[in-house]
């Protein structure tokens, strides 16, 4: 009688195949790293006798594998880090030329300032010889400050020097207190100093409530036209000294104007002096 067929029993794993069965269901990939080591290490369950000069082959290649990734990530790094400094030395480099032409320029006004105020300076020196010299040029300053209030220019017109000024807005309503009479075609005109200083760079402006056509002005200046009539200026070339005048070329009346009335306003002032308000009223009547 025919004994049973006995089922062949498992093979027992080696502890090597047995570790890495075991590990494979836990470790992604440890099947695949396992059956090479075992390819490379293991042999039917026995080692293969060059498999600790595979491993130290394998372990040296790992090694230089991975230093060489380092330092490409590290050079990597470095060569960020070097640009990111290069960008910033630049910006730096571009800050200070700045700079230096900013301080350039510093240099230079106050070069320019010194010179304009060496004269003054100068000046205080010599003026104020019995005062500290810290505070020789502020004494002339406060001079200086108290001749500019003190520049007094006053109008003459037809030779009349008393004069009412009016210290009212433009376009105003006013009674004129000014009247004077025009008999032969011609407004005369002076500025008077009355000032212990010179009046510098004097002037009259001059708006006439009629016709530009009437009025004939020569060396005055043509001024943008106002409501009511023309609009000139009269600028004096020279300063004036104390108690001096200064003739202002004379307004004539075209030879078609021989009757009639008019309005006018001068504004007279200089460098450091009050501007100064007349109105006049023109009685036009010649040949009378």
């Amino acid at each position: 009688m025919a004994e049973p067929e006995q089922e062949p029993s498992e093979k027992k794993l080696s502890p090597w195949r047995q570790f890495i069965e075991d590990a494979s269901w836990d470790i992604p990939g440890a099947r695949a790293l396992g059956n090479l080591f075992l390819a490379i290490f293991v042999l039917e369950g026995k080692a293969v006798k060059n498999g600790w000069i595979a491993f130290l082959v394998f372990t040296v290649c790992a090694f230089w594998g991975g230093c060489h990734y380092s330092e490409q990530k590290i050079d990597s790094k470095l060569a960020g880090i070097t640009n990111y400094f290069s960008v910033e030395l630049n910006k730096r480099n571009f800050q200070i030329s700045e700079l230096k032409e900013q301080i350039a320029d510093a240099k230079q006004d106050r070069d320019k300032y010194q010179m304009m105020l060496a004269p003054f300076q100068a000046a205080a020196l010599k003026i104020y010889t019995n005062e500290p010299l810290n505070q020789r040029l502020d004494l002339l300053a406060t001079e200086m400050g108290n001749i500019s209030k003190q520049v007094n220019v006053i109008l003459r017109i037809n030779d009349n020097e008393n004069l009412v000024m009016t210290d009212v807005p433009i376009g105003t309503y006013l009674t004129v207190s000014n009247q004077i009479a025009i008999t032969n075609g011609q407004i005369r005109l002076g500025l008077i100093n009355k000032s212990k200083y010179p009046a510098i760079n004097s002037f009259v402006d001059f708006a006439a409530g009629t016709d530009s056509t009437n009025l004939i002005l020569i060396d005055w200046a043509q001024q943008p036209a106002e409501p009511g009539g023309g609009h000139w200026r009269y600028s004096v070339e020279k300063s004036i000294p104390h108690n001096h005048d200064w003739h202002i070329s004379t307004i004539m009346l075209s030879t078609n104007f021989t009757k009639g009335r008019f309005w006018g306003r001068f504004d007279v002032g200089a460098d450091n002096s009050e501007t100064k308000t007349y109105y006049v009223d023109f009685f036009v009547n010649i040949g009378q």
